[in-house]
């Protein structure tokens, strides 16, 4: 520290010594300025650069001695540290009184000035606010504030001369230097050299002012004139603050003679530029010079080899991944890099020594994913056993097609899910293959991981006991009503079999195929008479209808329908023939066509000579069971009692329209009946909510949409703008 103040005093004193012999005296006060500023900071920049030199070092000669002499002990001389550290606390404590009372008083200074701002009438001139102090007070400026006699301003006592000087100080700034000076002073109290380069910086901020009145126009002699009569006036010492810029009378001689000198722009340009080889001769004087040696380049160490631990490591995960088949081989990225990274390790013994590197088997573009779910929520993927949190980076790993718009064309994903797995987790995983992209997501319940390899006794006797009862069904050949639900339960149970249990099993029933509907007898001429007056309308047995939708049983005769009323049309009405209970009874099979306007007992003599059936085709009532109109009109119960009397209803000649399918909803319609229903909407793999799902749909009709229903879950709603893949 005393190295660096001691430097720092010399080059200010330089730089002082040049001002004073070449530039003081000299009417280059721009100039000036900036190099008195400048000279104060270069002298504290100076002796803080460093300028270092690296060289290179001889690497010291070590000698090896012989081990085996014993280690001479060296005894150490310490430094007597000094003991006495008063000096340094008494130099201290006077520095810190120093600047204590420096910093008060330049506090004091500053508080007057605001006090006198706020506390006294203001003139906005412009930029410049002129204060007006009642007291007695040479004018002085702070910033853009001239400070003013009150009494003396508005008599106008103050010459005009005198504003323009403290407008010059004002509009030039000079408040900033005096700031900057002050504040050095505050640090470095104890160097005289500040003071006077304060002094210094003062002067030129009048001989600036002087300058700016001259240019004004002001005639030099009559400018003197003015402040020599103005300065026997006034007391410079009144209410003048250290911080404020203030006619200097003491150094009025010293401006006269500045006035009236002149230089050529010559002189001016070359005691400029001789400020330049000052400045680099004190950079080389005053700056620090060190001297270090080289650093030396870092020891490599090369490692010759992996180490045991290393090696370890290694052989246990080539020998886990090599006893895979090369085909169904799968290693997870993380111990890829792994063993990666150890086979680079390894040196060419070692590599020699050590297992083959589990080669990857070159993957084919995944079509389909198989995802097994098991009671706990685990998910089973090519014989890996994952959390449902790792599926989506399983899921990148996979070389399934590479944009989520071929994914959504191409893969299909299959979820198998115990009865038990929980249900955030099925939909935690449709949510993840959704977002993932897919063309077709199917979740199969109840196949994922059987509880066993076979059926258990109660499942193998629920087998042969159905299979037993279609069996001797077929065996005696009477018509057959075989349920479909059944058909489905004996496929699953046969299937889930071991050899053994299959060989002991009733044989899977042959069943036949659907019958085909009865060939229509030829009607009578008389029936084609009255075909050309009336149209037939059959009433059908609603809860017949009802059991056919719910069940939609294809081994189901559907020529059987039972027939309760008959609607007979002409072209000016409508007549309605109800059958009587021992009338249904009476007909089983047939029913006898009665026009109007007969009575029940003129219709029975009709009936002797004409016999007249009717029936409903099996298209007609597939498509009764597409439209699902009656269905959705009728009530389903759990349970259906069969009636005991059954018509066989034969369509002839006379037309029966099917029921007209219902006109289909709008997909708005229909995604709100799904929110209604808490569904689940995904719009491009994204979920969605409902209200954003009509806003889609609303805005875009090329919008596809697939939706599906599982029971005792929630319906899941897929918006897209690709076309969608659905398996038959």
């Amino acid at each position: 520290m005393w190295v660096f103040l001691l430097k720092s005093t010399a080059c200010l004193a330089i730089f002082m010594a040049f001002y004073k012999l070449l530039l003081e005296n000299e009417p280059m006060h721009g100039f000036k300025r900036v190099y008195l500023i400048g000279a104060l900071l270069l002298s504290l920049v100076i002796p803080s650069i460093v300028f270092v030199e690296y060289i290179e070092v001889a690497p010291p000669v070590v000698q090896v001695e012989n081990l085996e002499t014993p280690p001479q002990q060296m005894v150490v001389a310490t430094a007597d540290e000094p003991a006495d550290l008063d000096g340094t606390y008494i130099l201290a404590f006077v520095y810190l009184l120093g600047l204590s009372v420096l910093l008060f008083r330049f506090s004091k200074n500053l508080r007057r000035i605001v006090i006198d701002i706020r506390n006294n009438p203001k003139l906005r001139v412009h930029s410049l606010v002129k204060v007006l102090l009642p007291n007695g007070t040479v004018p002085h400026t702070f910033f853009n504030y001239i400070f003013l006699n009150k009494r003396k301003f508005e008599s106008s006592e103050i010459p005009e001369e005198v504003l323009l000087h403290e407008a010059a100080h004002a509009k030039q700034k000079h408040s900033l230097d005096i700031l900057f000076v002050e504040l050095a002073q505050i640090l470095f109290w104890f160097n005289p050299l500040v003071y006077v380069l304060k002094n210094w910086i003062k002067l030129n901020h009048e001989f600036l002012a002087d300058q700016a009145v001259i240019k004004s126009g002001t005639p030099t002699h009559q400018y003197q004139n003015t402040l020599l009569a103005f300065a026997s006036s006034t007391n410079p010492k009144d209410n003048q603050s250290s911080l404020a810029n203030a006619i200097n009378y003491s150094s009025i001689k010293k401006r006269f003679t500045v006035m009236k000198k002149s230089t050529s722009q010559k002189s001016v340009i070359l005691r400029s530029f001789a400020a330049l080889p000052l400045i680099a001769m004190l950079i080389l004087g005053f700056s620090e010079q060190v001297t270090l040696p080289k650093e030396p380049a870092p020891l490599q160490i090369t490692q010759n080899g992996a180490t045991d631990g290393e090696l370890e490591r290694y052989d246990k995960l080539a020998r886990k991944y090599n006893a895979q088949p090369v085909e169904k081989r799968l290693i997870p990225l993380k111990d890829l890099k792994v063993l990666e990274t150890l086979y680079r390790k390894m040196s060419e013994s070692q590599k020699e020594n050590a297992r083959p590197f589990p080669e990857c088997h070159l993957q084919k573009t995944v079509q389909e994913i198989e995802i097994g779910v098991n009671k706990n929520g685990l998910l089973l993927i090519d014989a890996q056993l994952l959390e449902v949190d790792e599926l989506p980076e399983y899921l990148k790993q996979l070389n399934t097609p590479k944009t989520y718009e071929e994914r959504e064309k191409k893969l299909r994903v299959l979820i198998t899910a115990d009865a038990k797995a929980p249900q955030e987790v099925l939909e935690k995983i449709d949510a993840i293959v959704s977002e993932f992209g897919a063309a077709m997501v199917n979740i199969i319940e109840h196949k994922a991981y059987p509880q066993q390899a076979s059926l258990t006794p109660k499942e193998f006797k629920e087998y042969n006991k159905l299979a037993g009862k279609y069996n001797a069904m077929i065996a005696k050949g009477k018509n057959l009503r075989i349920r479909q639900s059944d058909v489905e339960r004996m496929q699953y149970l046969y299937e889930g079999m071991d050899a053994e249990q299959r060989k002991n099993a009733e044989p899977f029933p042959e069943l036949p195929e659907p019958p085909a509907p009865p060939v229509p007898p030829t009607p009578p001429e008389e029936a084609i008479e009255l075909e050309e007056d009336m149209d037939f309308t059959i009433a059908i047995d609603e809860k017949a209808v009802a059991d056919i939708v719910e069940h939609q049983e294809i081994y189901d005769a559907v020529g059987s329908v039972p027939v309760h009323k008959i609607i007979v049309s002409t072209k000016n009405k409508d007549h309605v023939i109800e059958l009587s209970p021992s009338t249904k009874a009476a007909i089983k099979k047939k029913i006898l066509v009665m026009a109007p306007p007969l009575t029940a007992e003129e219709a029975t003599e009709i009936a002797e000579d004409i016999e007249y059936s009717i029936t409903i085709d099996e298209k007609a009532v597939e498509e009764l069971i597409e439209a699902k109109e009656i269905y959705d009109e009728v009530q389903v119960v759990e349970h259906i009692d069969r009636p005991h009397g059954e018509a066989v209803v034969v369509r002839k000649s006379f037309t029966v329209k099917p029921v007209s399918p219902p006109q289909p909803k709008s997909p708005v319609e229909h995604v709100r009946e799904m929110a209604q229903k808490n569904a689940l909407f995904y719009y491009k793999g994204k979920k969605i909510s409902s209200k954003k799902a009509i806003e889609i749909l609303e805005k875009s009709k090329s919008v596809n949409i697939d939706s599906r229903s599982t029971k005792g879950k929630r319906p899941v709603v897929k918006l897209s703008t690709e076309p969608i893949e659905i398996d038959d």
